[in-house]
């Protein structure tokens, strides 16, 4: 069997006549667009994501804010923690029944 050989400049000119030829399927009608309806559960879904979400960065937002102030206080050394307040925290966790 004998395979004749493909020269570059060949192979390179039917591929542009395929590529040249090849349009998509929606250029002769451009009026035509896809659209989608969302059931009222469906958006009333994504608006709650949207919501928690948002939420989520404000709450991030504030705790950096926070670290920030109390990184800035032990560099001023002046971050300070009553003794009650741990002592608050640690009793905290546990439960009334011991």
């Amino acid at each position: 069997m004998k395979i004749n050989p493909l020269h570059q400049s060949e192979a390179i000119s039917k591929y542009s006549n395929i590529v040249n030829n090849t349009r998509p399927q929606n250029a002769g009608n451009p009026g035509i667009s896809d659209s989608l309806d969302l059931s009222q559960e469906a958006q009333r879904f994504s608006s709650l994501i949207k919501e928690a979400k948002e939420a989520m960065n404000r709450i991030g937002r504030d705790e950096e804010i926070k670290v920030a102030e109390i990184i800035n206080q032990i560099k001023n050394n002046s971050y300070h923690v009553s003794a009650e307040d741990v002592a608050d925290k640690i009793l905290g966790g546990i439960p009334d029944s011991i």
